[in-house]
């Protein structure tokens, strides 16, 4: 119930398109009407590695029917312990799949240098400017300025300040092409380039 609360309400009365924006990131791996009984090895599995990944309170739903389907199946405790071990061994088997994997990973434990390159074009933005950034960007700018999500409809149409990620564009909330467009359409406006250096751009409003 938290989770729908959260998803058709409360997230939808924030974004600017009154709509939870995520739906089409959800594939056919996406939740299903299993039975809890009916649930089997694979899918209790699969249920374990998603916590790992998650906290949510349906994947604790998920979870709690997966101990319910093991304890109420036929066979005693020597079958228990055969739904269980297989439950293991193939969570095991899929953990490279999410990203809790990551953690084995030297890459996860190295600091990105295009980080650092980031924080220093937008220490160039003062504090209490308007500003649109792309997506991986605008979580840096909440505490000091009013930023939006560049290309997002309804953002605000005249920012002090664009930022964009010219080199790993994220796709969202528009595609490469189209960030490349509209920036073109900001120019157009009389943007000018104040900063264009490591794969982001910085533009400003004359």
């Amino acid at each position: 119930m938290g989770t729908l609360l959260e998803v058709l309400v409360i997230i939808p009365a924030f974004s600017p398109g009154r709509q939870y924006a995520y739906w089409n990131n959800l594939g056919s791996g996406g939740v299903t009407g299993t039975a809890p009984t009916g649930m089997q090895p694979a899918a209790c599995s699969l249920t374990v590695v998603l916590l790992l990944a998650a906290r949510s309170p349906l994947l604790q739903l998920v979870f709690a029917a997966l101990v319910e389907a093991v304890t109420t199946r036929p066979g005693g405790q020597r079958a228990v312990r055969a739904h269980l071990a297989i439950s293991a061994a193939l969570s095991a088997l899929l953990l490279p799949l999410f990203p809790l994997a990551r953690l084995g990973q030297a890459t996860t434990w190295t600091s990105n240098p295009r980080i650092a390159a980031a924080h220093r074009i937008l220490d160039h933005i003062p504090d209490e400017a308007t500003v649109a950034a792309s997506n991986r960007l605008v979580p840096q700018l909440t505490s000091r300025t009013t930023v939006s999500e560049f290309g997002l409809p309804g953002r605000r149409p005249v920012p002090e300040w664009i930022v964009v990620d010219t080199a790993a564009p994220q796709g969202w909330p528009i595609s490469s092409a189209q960030q490349a467009r509209d920036i073109d359409a900001a120019r157009a406006r009389g943007y000018r380039t104040a900063i264009d250096r490591d794969g982001y751009l910085l533009l400003r409003r004359p």
